[in-house]
């Protein structure tokens, strides 16, 4: 009787390795698309917060105590800004620019839409939006409507969505 591995049997655990270790790549790829686009839809709410932050401890800008705002443009998938209203437009104007943020990942924001929840079907075909906390209280106004729910969706290069919800209580939600 002979001791060690004969030829099919190694040739039937490589094939297996192989196999597994195809399934692993294929995987993994998937999982770091969506890791980064988790990080990423994470980071926008986190700046949307912080907008809201400002606002709410009544942050001054100049001689003024605006509302502070979050400016998206869909011309501009991979920034957008944080800006104080100082001209209390609930729209971001040329010099009150706060804070720019850049998405880094390959993630990208795909749609903005308005309305969605609180009056169907909405507009997902928004070509910029701003969200704007009115001192001192903590409701916003979507594109300078109060009342109205926000949705910001950010794709990854893979097609993957995930979607930023901005109710009109100030809350935010992160959705799949």
């Amino acid at each position: 009787m002979s001791k060690g591995f004969t030829f099919i049997e190694l040739l039937v655990t490589v094939s297996i390795f192989t196999i597994i270790s195809s399934f692993l790549l294929i995987s993994y790829s998937q999982f770091s698309a969506r890791a980064s686009l988790r990080k990423t839809a994470q980071e926008v709410a986190l700046a949307i917060r912080e907008t809201q932050v400002f606002a709410l401890i009544v942050r001054k800008a100049g001689a003024l105590y605006p509302g502070y705002g979050i400016h998206f443009d869909i011309t501009a998938p991979n920034s957008f800004i944080i800006f104080s209203d100082i001209n209390n437009d609930n729209a971001y104007n040329a010099g009150e620019l706060v804070k720019q943020y850049q998405i880094i990942s390959k993630d990208s924001i795909s749609n903005l839409c308005s309305g969605v929840e609180t009056l169907p079907p909405g507009i997902c075909s928004l070509s910029n939006l701003d969200i704007v906390y009115l001192r001192p209280r903590p409701k916003i106004a979507v594109n300078g409507v109060e009342f109205n729910d926000a949705e910001i969706r950010i794709q990854s290069d893979k097609g993957y969505l995930k979607k930023i919800k901005v109710w009109p209580s100030g809350q935010i939600e992160i959705r799949d």
